[in-house]
């Protein structure tokens, strides 16, 4: 079970023009009897750390902060003054991304209303809706009515009744699903969980995805729009996708180029896959080589895997009339010299050359050239 705690504070006083400086600091509580223990230094991990983004120029910009469930990779929210809802993200490396807009037409039904937000779970927002101008806090009694309503990524394109509104949503949707599944891949390594099991929840956020984004392409081909197609198409991640899309595109009559060039995707793609698959299979068998090496020892081996001894040399030295021998390890790649002790009863003999200078007949120092000089 994962236990986050998400703190926010001060960094420094606020400004002359009354902009608020709020930092903010994530933790990993791995025990969560750490504070009984006395072992938070191995028990509690930073997760991430930095300034919230806040509206300047005003007194009060931090309204609400959170986490949210499992659903949603238990990411740190906040709500600022301005009603909208940001999220810390792992996909976007940590940084904080919009998650919802409450002063959006699909959430209020007046100018005034606000909403005061208790919690986000199942990809929903839980708060009470409040009327009027006055009306700040919920009232205690009687009992508020929560109000629920969808976790929605405000882009351009979503507001209204305009054209191409459906073509917004879905790519809303495949952005939420993006977040969530590069959240939910960082939760499930930081767990500690096995491979198989990572893998199987990926392939399934994926097949989710890339059901959303056929959508998507189908939508544009509708639309007589091939290049939106072709870039959705390069979106997907699994090759049963793509070819899912290539059949979809020749029902609706899709441009031969169009078919080309996804045909052009597959063949990359399972070239990649096959590629892929060798640098596995070497990968294993490699392991297993080690594996089985490190395992395997050879009695005839072990004399073999015992370190060397250094080479001994003797050198005769003549003390009068005895020869002592002495012995020193000498390193038998080094071309040392015998020390003055070592080197007393030897004499090196050099051999009987008599080494005249020879002179040219025009050098100075030559008998010919002293005659002319008087």
């Amino acid at each position: 079970c994962a236990y986050f705690l998400f703190v926010t504070y001060h960094i420094m006083e606020p400004c002359v023009n009354g902009t608020q400086h709020i930092g903010y600091t994530w933790y990993d509580i791995k025990d969560e009897d750490a504070h009984i223990t006395n072992n938070s230094s191995n028990s509690i991990e930073v997760i991430a750390q930095g300034k919230l983004p806040l509206p300047m120029y005003e007194s009060v910009p931090l309204k609400w902060t959170g986490i949210t469930d499992k659903k949603l990779g238990f990411m740190p929210v906040f709500m600022d003054s301005r009603g909208i809802i940001m999220a810390l993200s792992k996909s976007m490396g940590w940084n904080w991304v919009p998650l919802l807009d409450t002063t959006s037409s699909a959430i209020k039904k007046n100018k005034h209303d606000t909403i005061w937000p208790i919690s986000i779970s199942g990809g929903k927002l839980q708060g009470v809706m409040l009327n009027g101008k006055g009306e700040i806090v919920p009232k205690c009694v009687p009992r508020p009515v929560l109000s629920s309503f969808d976790v929605q990524i405000p882009l351009i394109g979503l507001e209204g009744d305009k054209v191409g509104t459906l073509k917004h949503k879905f790519e809303e949707s495949c952005l939420q699903n993006a977040l969530i599944m590069a959240q939910s891949e960082w939760m499930l390594n930081k767990d500690g969980v096995s491979e198989e099991r990572i893998e199987e929840e990926l392939s399934n956020e994926e097949a989710k995805l890339d059901a959303k984004v056929l959508k998507h392409m189908v939508l544009s081909l509708k639309l007589n729009k091939p290049i939106r197609a072709l870039g959705l198409v390069k979106r997907l991640r699994s090759i049963k996708a793509i070819k899912i899309a290539y059949a979809q595109a020749g029902k609706e009559s899709a441009p031969k180029a169009l078919l080309t060039r996804i045909e052009r995707i597959i063949a990359k793609r399972e070239e990649l896959e096959i590629l892929q698959n060798k640098d596995d299979e070497e990968d294993s068998d490699d392991s297993d080589d080690e594996a089985g090496e490190e395992n395997y020892t050879d009695e005839n081996d072990v004399d073999e895997l015992e370190p060397e001894k250094p080479s001994q040399t003797i050198i005769p030295i003549k003390k009068g009339k005895e020869n002592v021998k002495r012995s020193r390890n000498v390193n038998p790649f080094s071309r040392a010299t015998p020390s003055k002790k070592e080197s007393e009863g030897f004499e090196i003999k050099s051999p009987d050359v008599k080494l005249t200078p020879q002179l040219s007949r025009q050098s100075s120092f030559s008998q010919e050239s002293r005659k002319k000089k008087r």
